[in-house]
């Protein structure tokens, strides 16, 4: 079977540009080959039949890559692998065919970790200690709990399906640790996950020296361990079981002790040294490393600690990205235009480039006197700000219905807690000169009634009026400028409007 390569859309430009986000991927007899010498900033990889798939999806914001990846929305494996990471030859293939062998939804593997300076060997190899040492495999491969999944971020290959059901990356996108958050959603949505050792597959260099390796593993630590409990268990368990003996060994031998005490200390100190030095031949890291063992897990619960403070303080953050439960953009679902789903997107970036088409929403609320409650956008929106529309508009969540997005925007924006009901649908573009963004959307169009007044969210809203159709219907002729571009067309929906239309057509063309 000959090559396929395949150039996928880009993501979106930003002040980088995604290059070279193809690769040559091959399949023949069965077996596929990654050539990994194209330089890009990540190489997620994908599987659809005959064919791989690349995109780029590191050292961006969750939601991004939930973008890239929905980009191949054709795809049965999706493959997601950090951009310093090296793959073998048959490294694709070899994950695949484990995939399918285990009927999995998700699995991972945790790379070969390559060291070069003592900061890093001291800490970067305590992962696969604590994997082996920690999760109970036996229970991981018997039962879907969440508590004992695990996997790596470096390299994770999802099915398609099981990603999408459990809501992906979407769902995480305040997260700095897929590799736990994202097998713990595959499982609580009923799909498998599981591991493989793949050292011999990939390999990576994660960090540089002991203050980027210091900074890597504290903005995610805590959230590993996602509990305060846990943190003063695995720091009581670290200290009296891996740091004590070393430190009694010597004072007992010293002091002439042969004692139970002795037999003790020299027991755990052996067993330790024993169990790293396997590790380190399994793993390739140095045998030094061995009588070094305290050290390492004294570095790893103090920055175990930093990570806590950082996690209560919201100050982690990484390569310029800062996250904290207020900063994650909003998520918008690609559509086409029978409103069948394509993917998700970043807001802003649906926006740019001459908009890419995603399900929205419009609300009109009307009173008993079918008198519409208009609202005056808020000068700071981010596009059309400063005029007049409909009672409220936005954007479905990914996995929320156009009516539940509904009712929700009605009380954020306009303090209205009220049911809608649907109208009808449309499709629209329009150019926002003043913030140089497109809105592309197929608007659901929903009506509610109430006679109360609303409680304006400032953030978005400055005003609002009752107006009736009949005055309505004047100022759009005389003022259209005054109202956002979708207004008008939403408004057609409105069985209402086209009375007042209708009656307009005959005062002003009277039959003969």
């Amino acid at each position: 079977m000959s090559p396929t390569a395949y150039k996928p859309r880009p993501l979106y430009e930003r002040e980088f540009v995604l290059r070279s986000l193809v690769e040559h991927l091959i399949k023949r007899m069965g077996k596929v080959e990654c050539r990994t010498e194209i330089n890009v900033r990540c190489r997620p990889v994908v599987w659809r039949q005959n064919h791989l798939f690349t995109h780029t999806a590191s050292e961006i914001k969750p939601q991004e890559i939930t973008h890239a990846i929905q980009q191949t929305i054709l795809a049965d494996w999706i493959l997601n692998i950090d951009a310093d990471v090296r793959l073998a030859p048959d490294a694709v293939g070899r994950a695949l065919a484990f995939a399918r062998k285990s009927k999995a939804g998700l699995i991972s593997t945790f790379p070969r970790q390559i060291t070069s300076s003592l900061g890093e060997a001291l800490v970067v190899p305590m992962i696969f200690y604590l994997l082996i040492g920690y999760l109970p495999f036996w229970s991981m491969r018997r039962s879907l709990s969440p508590s004992t999944s695990a996997a790596c971020g470096q390299f994770i290959l999802v099915r398609r399906d099981a990603y999408f059901d459990s809501g992906g990356h979407a769902e995480i996108r305040d997260s700095m640790h897929d590799g736990v958050k994202l097998p713990r959603l595959f499982r609580k949505a009923g799909h498998k996950t599981d591991l493989f050792d793949g050292t011999t597959l990939c390999c990576v260099r994660m960090y540089t020296g002991l203050a980027q390796t210091w900074r890597g593993f504290a903005k995610n630590g805590y959230e590993g361990l996602g509990s305060f409990g846990l943190l003063i268990f695995l720091t009581v368990l670290h200290l009296t079981v891996h740091i004590v003996p070393w430190l009694l060994l010597p004072i007992l031998l010293i002091a002439g002790h042969t004692g139970f005490g002795l037999a003790f200390a020299a027991l755990a100190v052996l067993l330790q040294i024993a169990q790293r030095l396997m590790l380190t031949t399994r793993f390739e890291h140095s045998a030094a490393l061995a009588p070094l063992h305290p050290v390492s897990i004294l570095l790893l619960t103090i920055i175990q600690w930093h990570s806590f403070a950082l996690h209560r303080n919201s100050g982690r953050s990484w390569k310029g990205r800062t996250m904290s439960e207020h900063n994650s953009e909003e998520l918008v679902v690609l559509v086409d235009e029978n409103d069948n789903e394509r993917g998700i997107m970043g807001k802003q970036a649906a926006h740019l480039n001459g908009g890419s088409l995603h399900r929205a929403f419009s609300v009109f609320v009307l009173d008993a006197g079918d008198r519409l409650m208009l609202q005056k956008r808020a000068q700071g929106k981010y596009h059309f700000g400063g005029r007049w529309t409909n009672t409220c508009c936005s954007h479905p969540r990914p996995g929320e219905k156009p009516e539940e997005g509904a009712m929700r925007r009605l009380q954020e924006e306009m303090g209205l807690d009220l049911s809608v009901e649907f109208r009808g649908s449309f499709v629209y573009k329009a150019f926002d000169s003043g913030s140089g963004l497109t809105e592309h959307e197929l608007d659901h169009v929903f009506v509610g009634r109430t006679s109360r007044e609303p409680a304006l969210n400032p953030e978005e809203a400055e005003g609002w009026r009752w107006i009736t159709m009949q005055d309505l219907a004047q100022e759009l002729e005389e003022s259209p400028e005054n109202f956002t571009p979708w207004f008008p067309l939403a408004l057609k929906e409105l069985d209402e409007f086209h009375e007042v239309l209708n009656r307009r057509s005959r005062v002003t063309h009277p039959a003969h």
